[in-house]
């Protein structure tokens, strides 16, 4: 390929660029289907949806997605066995550079959370010693349902073979020495019915 061959491609895959970025002819994505903006120009059921209200990548109808779901308040002990059910969760604490939320592997050790992870860590460096929240949870985003948990509690740091004796397996490459250790304080859940 020569210089103007370079030259050349270089203003097409700029001209495509800009086609895609610029909103009055970007395609409008709704899942994996493209649907062009005059697709969706004046449909009821918004965006993304077919003129007879179906959901185009579905085929199921819009109006039995939309069901409204009752929020049912979960007991003590549905929060823990529904905690238990799970491998994932998200450890929120506040920090220096503000609220922080990261996905985390854990293990449950009666009534208190525990999480592997490195000195390095921002969890390390932040979470010993203070207030914590843990979230737990699954959805399904075709039927409207699923459940979560809310973990309120207070992090500690643990150190040595003792403290790793019972810690999860971790999921990330590298030492992972420590444990934090989420004492729990309050346990709340809630499940779309």
């Amino acid at each position: 390929m020569g210089p103007s061959s370079h030259r050349l491609r270089d203003r097409l895959n700029l001209a495509r660029i800009r086609r895609a970025t610029d909103p009055r002819t970007a395609p409008a994505r709704h899942g994996t289907k493209v649907l062009t903006a005059q697709a969706h120009r004046g449909s009821r059921a918004g965006p993304g949806a077919e003129q007879d209200g179906r959901h185009p990548d579905k085929g199921v109808s819009m109006q039995a997605e939309s069901t409204p779901r009752r929020l049912v308040d979960l007991t003590p002990d549905e929060c823990w066995a529904l905690a238990a059910s799970r491998p994932v969760g998200r450890l929120a604490w506040s920090g220096p550079s503000g609220p922080t939320v990261i996905p985390v592997n854990f293990v449950l050790d009666g009534r208190t959370v525990r999480i592997r992870t490195t000195a390095y860590s921002a969890a390390a460096r932040e979470c010993d010693d203070s207030p914590v929240a843990f979230q737990i949870d699954t959805f399904d985003s075709d039927d409207h349902t699923g459940w979560s948990v809310l973990i309120r509690g207070h992090a500690h740091l643990e150190y040595g073979e003792q403290a790793l004796q019972d810690a999860p397996e971790p999921w990330i490459s590298g030492p992972r020495t420590l444990l934090l250790r989420v004492e729990v304080a309050e346990i709340t859940g809630r499940r779309l019915d």
